[in-house]
């Protein structure tokens, strides 16, 4: 499994953004500015209209240097029930802009620090990939039925069809539910590209290793423990 980009790394930090300025000392604006200086954001709130809570306070086209000391972009909105950030290298970078940005935030403003309330963490990771094998390979009686499909379709003289995407989510019921994870064929590409679109409720690491093991089930190995 090759990887040709992460279209999104998405790390969500979930907790009463209110806890982190319990006196409800007026900062916010301070705080806004202080943000977009350390890390360049292009946009920031300026105005009582750029700060609604519920609609989420955006912070756009950032510059965060991650693990790798890299300049990447980053983007963040703040709502009142916590903040998401979004990146394209990966959300263990995702993770790190929160603890630095929030460390520094404590500290320049003496508010307390986000390691002393507890925080529910979740993420999302959409990435192409490219495979060796097709999916088709996945299941050969998915194969029949594709053939089957191809022979009943008219108006578009002799056509191929084959599997194109598998998805796996939870009961639909239940609530809070995570994003599908989704693997399917990019679209606008020829098959023989074999390039994949996949979206998972997962780290970026997490989710490409999770790839790794779905092209062995291609290969017909067992996944590894």
């Amino acid at each position: 499994m090759k990887l040709l980009s992460v279209s999104l790394a998405r790390s969500i930090w979930l907790f009463p953004i209110n806890d982190l300025n319990p006196r409800g000392r007026s900062l916010y604006f301070a705080i806004f500015a202080f943000l977009a200086q350390k890390y360049s954001f292009q946009k920031f709130p300026k105005t009582a209209d750029d700060s609604d809570l519920q609609k989420g306070i955006k912070f756009e086209h950032g510059e965060f240097r991650g693990g790798t000391n890299n300049a990447v972009t980053v983007n963040a909105t703040i709502y009142s029930d916590g903040i998401v950030v979004d990146m394209r290298s990966s959300t263990a970078d995702a993770d790190d802009f929160l603890v630095e940005a929030l460390a520094a935030v404590s500290q320049e403003f003496y508010l307390p620090p986000i390691t002393s309330f507890p925080v529910k963490k979740t993420y999302l990771s959409e990435v192409f990939v490219q495979t060796e094998h097709p999916l088709s390979l996945l299941n050969e009686k998915l194969g029949n039925f594709a053939h089957l499909l191809s022979t009943k379709i008219e108006g578009f003289g002799e056509t191929h069809w084959e599997t194109a995407g598998i998805t796996f989510s939870i009961d639909q019921g239940i609530q809070p539910k995570p994003t599908p994870f989704r693997f399917e064929r990019a679209g606008n590409v020829s098959f023989s590209d074999n390039r994949y679109y996949s979206v998972a409720p997962l780290k970026t690491e997490a989710h490409l290793e999770l790839l790794n093991e779905l092209e062995l089930i291609l290969l017909g190995n067992p996944y590894s423990d």
